[in-house]
């Protein structure tokens, strides 16, 4: 579920507990929020996250964690979601 689509959909057909794919409970608003804020959290870190894809324009584009094509690494998401926290915490 790394991926913020397939989280979304995971989390629409089967959450809350009990709920099936036929009848979900949550919007899929709903489900894009919670895999949003469950992505925004920090992430155990994994050693060598450069070769998951030696080649990396072969990597998904929502993929939650660098090294990235353009060269968007960790750090700045990093930046990014402590500027959106404090942002949030203004408002």
């Amino acid at each position: 579920m790394g991926r913020l689509i397939s989280a979304a959909n995971f989390i629409r057909s089967n959450m809350p507990n009990g709920t099936t794919h036929d009848r979900p409970v949550l919007s899929p608003e709903e489900a894009w929020d919670v895999a949003a804020y469950l992505q925004s959290r920090e992430r155990p870190k994994k050693p060598a996250l450069d070769k998951d894809y030696p080649v990396r324009s072969e990597k998904a584009v929502d993929a939650g964690y660098g090294p990235f094509e353009d060269g968007f690494d960790a750090a700045s998401i990093s930046t990014v979601r402590s500027n959106r926290s404090g942002l949030r915490s203004m408002q």
